[in-house]
């Protein structure tokens, strides 16, 4: 098996938020003789910023940097994302400043990370003015972005919240579809009513 079978399970393991030790991981790949790439790097912070271990990110962002690999708009988001989880929004509001610095433009991708961060603390004023500054910016949120919101509010308790990012929904093509992915994941989660309320915008 070569890097790519490797960076395929990673990616796995992401989506279903599978329990792994990043550092573990790469001294498996190190046994074997297989030599990490940009994706793995990327994918190992991910889980980090998944747990809100920032301490883990940075390590593997040290990696990183001794091998020169260049760190794009994904290990920006992941850090986005493991600010939130550590419950530490300012920080990761923070991000897009660093980005800027980096001459990278946050996109749809970014913005989305961040409007979850903001879900998981139920502060539907920064979803909304955020929201708003992608419009001025016309960056295009899809309604997969406006669904992965409503998710992160159902599953952090904030159900009485999602009608009105709902009601933002284009229902542009592909809406069905991946309003069933969400409704799949939240019955998983328990958040029936929440899966009731997109299956009823269907």
């Amino acid at each position: 098996m070569d890097i790519s079978h490797y960076n395929a399970l990673l990616r796995v393991y992401l989506e279903n938020e599978y329990d792994f030790s990043p550092i573990e991981f790469l001294a498996e790949l190190q046994a074997k003789g297989v030599e990490p790439n940009r994706v793995t790097y990327q994918r190992l912070i991910a889980r980090y910023c998944q747990q809100g271990d920032i301490d883990g990110a940075t390590q593997i962002l040290e990696f990183m940097r001794e091998k020169q690999l260049p760190v794009n708009e994904n290990v920006f988001n992941a850090l986005i994302m493991g600010h939130s989880n550590a419950d530490d929004i300012e920080s990761a509001t923070g991000i897009l400043g660093v980005m800027a610095q980096a001459g990278l433009e946050p996109s749809a991708d970014t913005y989305t990370t961040l409007l979850c961060g903001f879900a998981k603390v139920g502060d539907i004023d920064s979803i909304n003015k955020y929201i708003e500054l992608c419009e001025q910016k016309e960056i295009h949120l899809l309604d997969k972005d406006f669904l992965e919101v409503v998710y992160s509010l159902a599953t952090n308790g904030h159900e009485d919240k999602i009608n009105g990012i709902l009601d933002r929904t284009r229902k542009s093509t592909g809406y069905n579809q991946d309003a069933v992915n969400v409704i799949l994941r939240l019955v998983n989660k328990g958040k029936v009513e929440t899966a009731l309320s997109i299956l009823r915008t269907m």
